[in-house]
C-alpha cells in the first residue's frame, strides 16, 4: 500500500522537542475541526504519553537500533488500541496518533542519519522521510537534503530523492487537464458511467479532486476531516468530488454508505494503474488536486490535509 500522512509542524530548525497531551489532542483537531463526541460515546482517552511520543533528543547507537525501537513501539500502540472500543472516535484518534508519532520518528531518524551519513541504509530512510509526511514544508525537506554529503546526493538513490523533492512541490499546478478529466469515466454508486468532467459543470469556482482508497488508511483519516470542516459549511464556491481507485467495489460501496452524507464520489478503473494517475504522476494517496471549471489546475497537493483545510476556509468565508 502507498500512503502518505498527516503531520504536525515544527519549528524549521528542527529543535528537539516532547510533545504534551495538550499539543496532541491539538493535533487531533487539525485546526480545530475536531468536535464533541456524540452523546452516547465517551470521550476517547489518549494513551500514556510513553506509548504515544518519542524522545526527539535521543541519539541511538545505529539506524537498526532505531528500528527495532520504532517497531516496539508501534507494537505496544496498537496493542494498547485493541482494548479499546471499536467506534468512530477511537479510530480517528487511532490513525491521528499515528501520523504524529511517525512525525517524530522522522526527526529522529534525520538526527541519527545526520551522525551517520555514511550508513549504508541513510539514503533508503532519506526517502522514507520524503514521502511519510506530506505536511512537511517542501523547503525543509530540501534543507534535510542539502545537508548531507554531495556524493551521497549525487548518487543513484539520491537522484530519486530529488526528483520526489521536486514532485512534491506540485507538479501539475498551472496545466490545463480538461481533456484528461473528459476521457477519465467512473461509475457512480449507482452503477451510471460518468466522467470527472461531467461533474465539473454546475458553476462552482473550484473542485476539490480527492484521491484515495477504502483501504487506505490515511485517505480514510483525512476524509472525516475534511468532513467535519466543511460540515454544515458555505460550500457555494466549491465542490469536493471523491475518486476512488479501490479495485474491489462492493468494498468501496460499504466506504461510501459510511459516510455521513450523500458525496459526489466516483470508482475509477485499475487502481494505481489508472491513466488519470499515471498522467497526473500519482504514485500515492492521499492526493488533492484543485482546478476550476475549466481544467486549470490550481493546487497539486500530494496528501497535504492542513493546506487544503485551509483553502476550504478561505472559499466558505468568501
Amino acid at each position: 500500500m502507498q500512503a502518505s500522512c498527516t503531520a504536525i509542524y515544527y519549528p524549521d530548525n528542527l529543535k528537539p522537542m516532547l510533545i504534551s497531551h495538550y499539543l496532541i489532542w491539538s493535533a487531533l483537531a487539525l485546526a480545530g475541526n475536531y468536535p464533541a463526541p456524540l452523546p452516547q460515546q465517551q470521550k476517547p482517552v489518549l494513551p500514556p504519553r510513553e506509548v504515544i511520543s518519542w524522545d526527539t533528543s535521543r541519539i541511538y547507537t545505529n539506524l537498526k537500533e532505531l528500528s527495532l525501537q520504532k517497531n516496539k513501539k508501534d507494537s505496544v500502540f496498537y496493542a494498547w488500541f485493541k482494548k479499546m472500543p471499536n467506534n468512530a472516535d477511537y479510530v480517528f484518534l487511532r490513525d491521528s496518533l499515528m501520523w504524529q508519532m511517525q512525525e517524530e520518528y522522522a526527526i529522529v531518524l534525520f538526527n541519527n542519519l545526520q551522525r551517520q551519513p555514511q550508513n549504508a541504509l541513510t539514503l533508503s530512510n532519506l526517502y522514507f522521510i520524503t514521502r511519510i509526511s506530506f505536511d512537511f514544508e517542501n523547503s525543509r525537506l530540501e534543507g534535510m537534503f542539502r545537508k548531507f554529503p554531495a556524493s551521497l546526493r549525487k548518487s543513484e538513490r539520491g537522484k530519486e530523492i530529488e526528483a520526489a523533492l521536486l514532485a512534491r512541490a506540485g507538479q501539475n499546478k498551472g496545466k490545463n487537464i480538461l481533456p484528461l478529466l473528459t476521457s477519465t469515466k467512473g461509475t457512480t454508486l449507482e452503477g451510471k458511467k460518468l466522467s470527472v468532467s461531467d461533474l465539473l459543470k454546475d458553476g462552482k469556482e473550484e473542485y476539490i479532486l480527492v484521491f484515495g482508497a477504502s483501504w487506505c488508511s490515511p485517505c480514510r483519516h483525512n476524509d472525516k476531516v475534511i468532513e467535519r470542516a466543511t460540515a454544515g459549511k458555505n460550500q457555494l464556491k466549491y465542490k469536493i468530488i471523491y475518486l476512488s481507485i479501490d479495485t474491489k467495489r462492493e468494498k468501496w460501496i460499504a466506504h461510501e454508505k459510511e459516510a455521513p452524507g450523500e458525496r459526489n464520489a466516483l470508482l475509477l478503473n485499475g487502481g494505481f494503474e489508472a491513466g488519470i494517475l499515471k498522467q497526473l504522476g500519482i504514485s500515492g494517496i492521499p492526493h488533492y488536486i484543485v482546478v476550476d471549471s475549466n481544467g486549470k489546475v490550481l493546487e497539486d497537493n500530494k496528501g497535504a490535509v492542513k493546506r487544503l483545510l485551509q483553502r476550504l476556509l478561505q472559499l466558505q468565508q468568501a
